[in-house]
């Protein structure tokens, strides 16, 4: 963000704007307190006081923020406040005197702190930390988190204690955590994640698993109560997670590794942990991790365990491929696949290697065979098709690579592509003629091909057959309007040769959306058409004036036409 402070209110709507005005004004803004030559923090009251912090560097804003659960936009009322209350002087503003004077500006918060520091002895210094530790939990959970792995006396349940501690001050009454907590949890344990990923950088992995396992083991069973709508809280299970997956199998001692398995392979039969999808994660993680016909013992019990349906049953085949081709080798893990070759991912894998192995004609026949089994699949056939285009342009098999990138542009919608495909193997003169067969096959497919229809003859610069083809959508297409959506779509195209007859469409559009309709929404979009219709260059004013005439006991459509300059 780089807004000059002076110019801020021009990047906020105006509602808004007027909103934090009110706000500021009638004195909701509390003191600002400047924790250093950049941060300034201040409480705004509403119907609940928050939290609003401001970074600037010489009069530019960098970023805001305010802990309201405002989400449709960076600023809220309560930062507009905040920031109308810092540059009062420079806007002359007036408002109500707050309650209390305000002292005049003096030292930052931080200069302060140093200042008083800087005065105490060593010993005072320890005992004031101390101190302030034993009184404020956040303060002395804040020491602890940052230092921990320092002493090695720490573990893991330090950390867990940390978090559910934070959890705990979250709560509401009835013991369930609001939205907004939710977020300010997520945001206090990303602090956790950056110092394991710093663990990571560093390749001190078993730190970072000592941070992943305790923001795993607390933050999941507390899935349960938790508001999680903006997803934070989510985010950091995830980030753990992810990080846990990165630790390099290759540098960690056979100790750690036996005892990250242990953990994932018991994490993913864990009942806590049960309900949220994240026992595929541990599986995933532990696949890496297996040496042994023990430990493969152990993780396919864990499949075994977390098989309740179909779809695990397909999703874990692929995880028993990947352990058998581990530990029993390349061999063992391609009969497993021939064996299950009715799965599509197996099939894929399968073509796949015989691509890399140029065994074209076997790749087809699999491919064939694949189309015909999964014919009902739509997204699973257009991957075979698309195997065999890539196949026919290998060999330079033109017809194959008609017919197949043909039909993935005619049945499958596969558009862009496809359509470069195809035109890659035409000459010049040829191809119109075979951009008139796909428009004839697309209205034949579906009757909502319009738009594909003259994206195709736009790209073609066939401007006069996109027009009368938009204009044909107007008595031929199932779907009121859709002329109207589809000149709208191309009239940068269109606007140099039919400009007036664009203006006779809309306008006829406004008159008739008005006739048929009322509501602001559609007093809006008609505002909206006359607005596109004054950039053509159309005659706005007398179109405003019929309206006017028209629909004089519709006084919100006439609010309306107001607010547009014409």
């Amino acid at each position: 963000m780089n807004i000059p402070l002076n110019e801020f209110e021009q990047h906020i709507s105006e509602t808004i704007l007027k909103r934090g005005y009110n706000y500021y004004v009638n004195g909701h803004v509390q003191p600002l307190e400047f924790i250093d030559n950049h941060t300034i923090e201040t409480i705004v009251n509403g119907s609940e006081d928050y939290n609003v912090k401001l970074h600037l560097e010489k009069e530019i804003i960098k970023d805001v923020f305010c802990d309201c659960p405002y989400d449709q936009g960076v600023f809220c009322k309560h930062i507009v406040a905040s920031l109308l209350e810092l540059q009062s002087d420079a806007m002359n503003l007036t408002k109500e005197k707050p309650k209390k004077e305000r002292k005049k500006r003096g030292k930052n918060i931080v200069t302060q702190i140093k200042e008083i520091l800087n005065a105490l002895t060593e010993k005072e210094l320890y005992d004031l930390v101390l101190e302030t530790a034993k009184e404020n939990k956040e303060f002395r959970n804040s020491i602890i988190s940052k230092h921990a792995l320092k002493n090695d006396t720490v573990d893991l349940s330090t950390y867990e204690r940390i978090i559910k501690d934070l959890i705990r001050t979250h709560k509401g009454r009835y013991g369930y955590i609001e939205y907004r907590s939710a977020t300010k949890i997520g945001n206090e344990v990303y602090k956790f994640i950056e110092q394991a990923a710093q663990f990571l950088e560093e390749e001190k992995y078993e730190n970072t698993s000592i941070i992943c396992q305790a923001i795993i083991n607390v933050m999941i069973p507390g899935l349960h109560e938790v508001d999680d709508s903006s997803g934070v809280f989510h985010s950091r299970i995830d980030d753990a997670l992810e990080l846990l997956s990165q630790i390099n199998v290759k540098k960690i001692d056979e100790k750690f590794r036996t005892t990250l398995f242990k953990y994932l392979t018991q994490a993913s039969k864990k009942e806590a942990f049960y309900g949220w999808g994240y026992e595929e994660i541990f599986i995933d993680i532990a696949v890496e991790l297996i040496k042994t016909n023990d430990e493969r013992k152990i993780l396919e019990a864990a499949i075994k365990y977390n098989m309740k349906d179909q779809y695990d049953i397909e999703r874990y085949t692929m995880v028993l491929y990947k352990i058998i081709k581990k530990i029993d080798g390349e061999a063992a893990g391609n009969n497993y696949l021939q064996e299950h070759i009715l799965l599509p991912e197996f099939r894929e894998i399968i073509v796949k290697d015989l691509i890399v192995q140029k065994e074209y004609k076997k790749a087809k026949s699999i491919l064939l065979e694949g189309i015909q089994i999964n014919k009902e699949q739509r997204r699973i056939v257009h991957n075979w098709k698309e195997q065999l285009v890539v196949i026919a342009q290998t060999e330079n098999n033109r017809s194959d690579i008609l017919k197949w990138a043909r039909e993935l542009y005619i049945k499958h919608s596969d558009h862009k592509k496809q359509y470069s495909v195809l035109k890659s193997q035409y000459a010049s003169e040829d191809w119109q003629v075979e951009v008139n067969a796909l428009i004839v096959a697309l209205e034949k497919e579906s009757r909502n091909s319009s738009s594909e229809i003259c994206r195709v003859l736009n790209i073609e610069n066939r401007i006069d057959d996109l027009y009368k083809y938009i204009i044909f959508q107007k008595t031929s297409n199932f779907y009121f309007h859709t002329h109207i959506n589809l000149l709208q779509s191309f009239e940068s195209s269109l606007k140099e040769e039919y400009s007036a007859e664009i203006i006779h469409e809309y306008t006829e559009h406004v008159y008739d959306n008005l006739q048929r309709n009322t509501g602001r929404t559609h007093y809006k979009d008609a505002c909206k058409m006359i607005l596109k219709i004054k950039n053509l260059k159309g005659d706005v004013k007398t179109i405003a004036a019929n309206l006017r005439d028209l629909h004089k006991r519709k006084p919100a459509l006439l609010d309306e036409l107001s607010k547009i300059y014409l």
